[in-house]
């Protein structure tokens, strides 16, 4: 039986089990002077991204003697604004005919609504043109002019409505529409034969008047709409850009180094004409033992100037992933090639946060690509996060190697898949990181298997009812 507690006690021992982050750097937190027990965060820089982890399991905050502080790896959002067009009605204050002919109404703005820069005359007559003016009402009931001009429908001829005015409408809030000629005289497109006894054949024409009926107006503003919880990222320029013509595949090839920054979007800079080019983003990837490239980003981008009016969507926007060279590939099929003289990145921000004590000094160390993630009790972080007070913000001194850091080349070699988990190593078969070590299981099979065999010797001899150690004697034992 002691083999077999030898055999179970080598079963429980687990090699690859982490007892802690081995890392290979090490910088001074420098945190701001706290009376008492205060949340701080730290914004991780290239340096942390290029030598740790990309799920951040391996960073450690510990004090000065050594011991490991709770933390919280998080991407901080924000609320942006941003100006949408918006679709409104005002109160009508009056509506009637005018002299000379025309109608009228007077609309005032409700408190809240945005200053309009164009309204729409809605509708549901077909075949018409009216000439609309728009004037503004100020506090002196005198009216200014501030646009004229026409909606029409021609239904009965093409496929063409215009039913909206522009206008400055500056500091007014109340405004006068007046609509030239209210009622519409009809031709019919239906001619009526008329028959006479004796007398030529007559053709008389139909012709109706109707009303020119509103349904409403409705005005169109900028409002404002809040976008919350939106990540925080940074607008910096590619490292190591080089830009390549590949007359062959007709394609332009912008390459550039990240610093295994994670990336949420690039963004083509200085380019001029006018442009829409299919893009593609690629990272280095092993087909076969031959280096190549795999796509995991695709889009269009381009670019409209005329007149001096320039609209351009240069940015190709895509999931976070962080691998250390990517490039974006251009087609430009038979047309020239863009004029783009730079490429930025779009880097979301990463910070630690946890509880600093006064009097107390820290340190973050990283680097250990075999590390596991820290099961950390972070209710005081999640605690002082839900009161809404923003953390203070600290800074992160120069590195120091604690041992020899891995390379960023040596990872380079691995050209891992950023849509898995080996690529951002996460979970607990991050790459490096062996769980299974097949010469310890050989060892525990032998020692189970010795055992199973002892025990099936002594089952037979208790069978026979003989001594199993008696019949292992030779005869001239006996």
């Amino acid at each position: 039986m002691n083999l077999l507690l030898l055999a179970m006690r080598l079963a429980t021992l687990s090699p690859g089990q982490d007892h802690g982050a081995d890392n290979s750097w090490a910088r001074a937190i420098r945190v701001p002077q706290v009376t008492q027990p205060t949340l701080v965060a730290v914004e991780l820089d290239t340096h942390a991204f290029r030598h740790g982890k990309g799920d951040q399991s391996d960073i450690r905050v510990k004090t000065a003697s050594g011991d490991p502080e709770s933390l919280l790896v998080r991407r901080p959002t924000q609320t942006r604004a941003r100006l949408v067009a918006t679709d409104f009605q005002g109160e009508t204050v009056s509506a009637g005919p005018v002299p000379g002919g025309g109608f009228s109404l007077v609309l005032r703005l409700r408190p809240g609504q945005p200053r309009p820069y164009s309204l729409r005359i809605l509708t549901p007559l077909r075949d018409f043109e009216k000439r609309v003016l728009v004037e503004g009402i100020g506090n002196d009931n005198k009216p200014g002019v501030l646009a004229e001009g026409v909606i029409a429908d021609y239904s009965s001829l093409a496929d063409f409505r215009v039913d909206a005015i522009r206008f400055d409408a500056g500091q007014y809030r109340q405004f006068k529409v007046t609509i030239d000629n209210p009622t519409d005289r009809q031709e019919s497109a239906l001619r009526e034969l008329v028959r006479r006894s004796g007398k030529p054949n007559l053709e008389r024409l139909q012709v109706t008047t109707r009303p020119f009926r509103v349904d409403r107006i409705e005005f169109t503003g900028t409002a404002e709409s809040l976008d919350n919880d939106q990540p925080t990222w940074d607008l910096v320029p590619a490292r190591g850009l080089t830009i390549r013509q590949d007359p062959v595949a007709r394609e332009t090839v912008y390459q550039f180094e990240t610093d295994y920054r994670p990336l949420v979007g690039v963004e083509l800079a200085g380019a001029e004409g006018s442009f829409r080019r299919s893009v593609r983003l690629e990272i280095p990837d092993k087909v076969r033992g031959a280096k190549g490239w795999k796509t995991v980003a695709s889009g269009m981008l381009s670019r409209l100037s005329f007149q001096g009016d320039t609209q351009e969507s240069t940015r190709l926007t895509f999931p976070e992933t962080r691998h250390g060279t990517m490039r974006l590939v251009v087609s430009n099929m038979d047309s020239p090639p863009i004029q783009a003289t730079s490429l930025r990145l779009l880097v979301p921000r990463v910070e630690i946060l946890f509880m600093a004590s006064p009097g107390q000094a820290y340190r973050m160390e990283y680097g250990d690509q075999r590390a596991r993630g820290p099961a950390f009790d972070t209710s005081g972080i999640d605690a002082t996060l839900a009161l809404g007070a923003p953390p203070s913000p600290a800074t992160l001194g120069p590195p120091s190697p604690l041992e020899t850091p891995a390379t960023p080349e040596s990872r380079e070699e691995v050209f891992p898949d950023p849509s898995s988990d080996h690529a951002h190593g996460s979970g607990e078969n991050a790459p490096g990181t062996s769980y299974f070590q097949p010469w310890v299981f050989g060892i525990i099979l032998l020692v189970l298997g010795a055992v199973l065999l002892a025990s099936l010797a002594q089952a037979a001899a208790r069978m026979d009812g003989s001594n199993p150690d008696e019949s292992m004697k030779t005869e001239g034992e006996e």
